[in-house]
C-alpha cells in the first residue's frame, strides 16, 4: 500500500469515473437491453479494478457511491428497457468483493504477527462462509442461481470492507477526510431525490414498487405523497439505517454552510422513510457521541445538532410532510395496535423456539424455505419471515448455533476492543464511527444485520473505528498533547 497514490485530485481517476458515467448515459439513451446490461455490470467493474490498483481512496468512495446510488440507476435502466436487469442488486457487492484481495494478502502477516485485531473479522467471515455452504447443501441453487450467489457476496463483502479499512489504518486520516467529503454529496443526492420521489412518484419507482411481490404495501402507494421513501436505495428500511449513519457522520463535517443544506434535505427524507428502526438507531448514536466527547468537541456537536433541529422543524412542519411524520411518531405510543409491530411479535412467537433449536442452521438466505421447516417441526403457523426483520432470529435460523457463536463472539471482541482500548476521544469522526457501528448492531432486535445494505453501516464503521484505534495507539506520542 505504501506505493499507492492517495492524491485526491488525480486526473486519471476522475477521467475514468466520468468516462463510465458518459458510457452508461449513452447506453441508457440507446435503450438496447443487451448493451445496457453489459455496460451496467462490466463498466463499474472495470473502473473499480483500475481504482483499486492505482487510487485506493477513489476506489472506496466509488464503492460507497455504488452501494448508495446505483440501485436508482438500476431502476431507471430497468424501466428504460422494460424488464429487470438480472443481477442488478449484486453490482455494488461484486465491486466491493475486490477487498478480498487485501484480506488474502494479509493472511500471512496475520499469522506471522499474531494480529489479534484481525481475528474477530475472520471469525465473522468464517460464520458467513459456513452458513452459505449449509444453504447450498440444503437448498441447491435452481433457476435463481445468480441471486443465490449474489446473496452470499452481499453477506461477505461488508465484513471485508471493514477489514480493508482496518488493514489500511496507516492512511486512516486520508480515508476519513475523503469519505467525509463524499458523505456531504451523497446525503445531498439521497435527500434531494427522496423528496422528489415522495412528491412526484416517478414512473420507474412506481414500476419497481408494483413489481415488489409480497412487499408492495411495505413500500407505500404508487402515487405522489403515498410512497414510503426509499430514495436511491432498494427499500425504506435499508435506506433509513444507512441514511442514519451518514447523517450522524455529517455532524462531524466542519467546513462550509452547505452541510446544513445537505442536512436539511437528508433529515427531511430520513423522516419520510417512516423507519422507526432508523430513528431509534440515530437517537442511540447521538446519545453515545454526546457522552463520549468532552470540552469544545461536545459543545460543537451539540451546537451542530441544534442548528439541524431548527432546519428540520422549519421543513418538516410544512404540509404534506407534517401529518405523515406525526402519524408515524405517534405509533410509538401505540405499538400494540401497530400492524408492523404486531407482525414482528407474531414472528417471534412463530419462530423463536424453532430458531433456538437450530444447531446446524438452515443456511444464509433460507427464508423462502422456512414454511417447509416449520411444518416439519409440527406447526402450521409459520406466516412469513421477512428477510428485513428480526435480526437475532435470522442469525439463529441461518447460522445455527454452530455459526452464531463464532459470529457473535467476533462482534463482541470488536466491541470490547473499542471500549477497553479507545484512544480517540478527541477525534469526533472516530467517536461517531464507533457510535454508528454500535447503534447499528443494537438494531439486531428489530431488523436484519447480516445482509448487504443492512450490514454495510455496521462493518464500514467498525472498520473505521478499528483503524482509528490502531492509528492513534501507534501515534499516541504525537497526538497525546492535542
Amino acid at each position: 500500500m505504501e506505493n499507492l497514490k492517495f492524491n485526491i485530485t488525480n486526473k486519471p481517476a476522475w477521467l475514468t469515473i466520468v468516462l463510465l458515467i458518459v458510457t452508461l448515459g449513452l447506453a441508457l439513451l440507446s435503450g438496447i437491453g443487451p448493451i445496457l446490461i453489459l455496460v451496467f455490470h462490466l463498466g463499474p467493474l472495470s473502473v473499480a479494478l483500475f481504482l483499486f490498483r492505482r487510487y485506493p481512496v477513489y476506489y472506496l468512495n466509488f464503492a460507497l457511491w455504488l452501494w448508495f446510488i446505483y440501485p436508482l440507476v438500476s431502476r431507471f435502466a430497468s424501466y428504460k428497457i422494460g424488464y429487470t436487469i438480472p443481477g442488478a442488486s449484486a453490482t455494488a457487492p461484486m465491486i466491493s468483493a475486490l477487498t478480498f484481495i487485501t484480506l488474502f494478502k494479509s493472511i500471512p502477516r496475520i499469522y506471522r504477527d499474531g494480529d489479534q485485531n484481525s481475528f474477530p473479522f475472520l471469525l465473522c467471515l468464517g460464520s458467513v462462509f459456513y452458513s452459505s455452504l449449509i444453504r447450498f447443501i440444503r437448498y441447491p441453487p435452481g433457476q435463481s442461481v445468480l441471486n443465490d450467489f449474489g446473496l452470499v457476496i452481499q453477506s461477505l463483502t461488508p465484513i471485508t470492507i471493514g477489514y480493508y479499512l482496518y488493514s489500511n489504518w496507516r492512511y486512516y486520516q486520508i480515508y476519513k477526510n475523503t469519505v467525509l467529503k463524499s458523505t456531504l454529496w451523497i446525503v445531498t443526492v439521497m435527500g434531494s431525490y427522496g423528496i422528489f420521489q415522495f412528491l412526484i412518484a416517478p414512473e420507474w419507482d412506481k414500476q419497481y414498487l408494483l413489481n415488489s411481490v409480497g412487499f408492495a404495501s411495505y413500500y407505500g402507494l404508487a402515487e405522489p405523497l403515498g410512497i414510503r421513501v426509499w430514495s436511491t436505495m432498494t427499500n425504506p428500511l435499508s435506506f433509513g439505517v444507512n441514511l442514519m449513519a451518514l447523517l450522524v457522520l455529517l455532524n462531524t463535517y466542519r467546513n462550509g454552510l452547505f452541510r446544513f443544506i445537505a442536512a436539511g434535505l437528508g433529515y427531511l427524507t430520513f423522516l419520510l422513510t417512516q423507519s422507526r428502526t432508523g430513528w431509534y438507531s440515530w437517537l442511540l448514536a447521538v446519545i453515545m457521541i454526546f457522552f463520549s466527547t468532552r470540552g469544545s468537541r461536545q459543545i460543537y456537536f451539540f451546537a451542530s445538532l441544534l442548528i439541524v433541529f431548527l432546519v428540520i422543524i422549519f421543513t418538516a412542519s410544512q404540509e404534506p410532510f407534517l401529518s405523515l411524520i406525526m402519524d408515524r411518531f405517534e405509533s410509538f405510543s401505540s405499538l400494540s395496535e401497530d400492524v408492523s409491530a404486531v407482525g414482528r411479535i407474531q414472528q417471534i412467537n412463530s419462530y423463536l423456539n424453532i430458531a433456538l433449536s437450530e444447531f446446524i442452521g438452515q443456511g444464509n438466505g433460507s427464508e423462502p424455505y422456512l414454511g417447509r421447516l416449520v411444518t416439519s417441526k409440527g406447526s402450521d403457523d409459520f406466516g412469513f419471515l421477512s428477510g428485513y426483520d428480526m435480526g437475532f432470529i435470522q442469525i439463529l435460523i441461518a447460522f445455527g448455533w454452530l455459526g452464531t457463536i463464532p459470529y457473535v463472539l467476533g462482534l463482541l471482541l470488536l466491541i470490547c476492543n473499542l471500549f477497553l482500548n479507545f484512544h480517540v476521544r478527541d477525534d469526533l469522526f472516530a467517536v461517531s464511527a464507533r457510535a454508528i457501528a454500535l447503534a447499528s448492531i443494537v438494531r439486531v432486535l428489530t431488523t436484519n444485520i447480516i445482509w448487504g445494505e443492512f450490514a454495510l453501516p455496521i462493518w464500514l464503521f467498525l472498520g473505521f473505528s478499528m483503524a482509528a484505534q490502531k492509528f492513534y495507539s501507534v501515534n499516541k506520542s504525537i497526538y497525546s498533547s492535542h
